[in-house]
Order: structure tokens, then C-alpha cells, then sequence
């Protein structure tokens, strides 16, 4: 779970490596507002404030996997680099005045496991984020 200050910029960063297949998926405000919700009270946090996302995936080569992207729960996004280190994403609000909690994940799959899922992780970030 991450929270995204007014028209800022996030960015959250994960190992990869050459050969191996990933998924990234997402719930904001629009596409899993009920899973963002779930997860903010299994934390102990009570919100209405969330937020709809845009996302960018890139790695250290400069590959990009995913550019500006609205609705990620639904339809994840499967990877498999070509090149090892850290896969950089970005989330930015998808409107100007944006800002709230959403959820992020990028798990390690085998190539059977194409369907969608909630995210399920429980890490709050609060703050401003205006100078990641």
C-alpha cells in the first residue's frame, strides 16, 4: 500500500533477473478500490482518500515495459527482462489533482500463472514524495 502526494512523482524499484518472468499489478481508486480498502484495514488505517494511477516500468538498460499505463489490476502486466538489476517504476497520479493511497506489487511468476490478482502487499508509505 503506498500513498501518492499531491501531483507528485513515485518511485519504487525491484530486483530482477534475465530469464525470469514477473507481474505487475495494481489497484487504485478506478480498477480495485475494494482491495485497497481491505488492505488499509488489515494495516489498521482507515481511508476514503484513494487515488487514481498512471504507471511506468523501465530497467537499468533503459527497456521499457510500461509507459504511462492506466488499470493494472485487471489486466497485469507480464515481463521477462532481458537483462538483470533493478526494474524502476514510477506512479504518478492519472489526473492533475490526484493524490492517495493505491497498491503495487511485482511478484516472480511461472508462465502458467497469467491470471489477475489482487495486490497484496501491506507496506503504507506516508509523505511527500515530491522528491523521489
Amino acid at each position: 500500500m503506498y500513498y501518492l502526494e499531491l501531483n507528485s512523482l513515485k518511485k519504487l524499484y525491484f530486483d530482477i533477473e534475465t530469464g525470469k518472468s514477473y507481474k505487475i499489478t495494481w489497484a487504485d481508486s478506478v480498477e480495485g478500490a475494494s482491495d485497497v480498502r481491505n488492505l488499509l484495514a488489515e494495516a489498521g488505517k482507515s481511508s476514503s482518500n484513494l487515488c487514481d494511477v498512471k504507471v511506468t516500468a523501465f530497467d537499468d538498460s533503459g527497456n521499457y515495459y510500461i509507459y504511462e499505463r492506466d488499470s493494472g489490476l485487471n489486466s497485469p502486466v507480464n515481463i521477462t527482462p532481458s537483462v538483470s538489476g533493478k526494474l524502476t517504476v514510477e506512479i504518478s497520479p492519472w489526473s492533475s489533482n490526484g493524490q492517495g493511497y493505491f497498491a503495487l506489487s511485482v511478484k516472480e511468476v511461472d508462465e502458467g500463472d497469467k491470471e489477475p490478482e489482487a495486490p497484496t502487499e501491506i507496506v503504507l508509505f506516508e509523505g511527500d514524495f515530491s522528491n523521489y
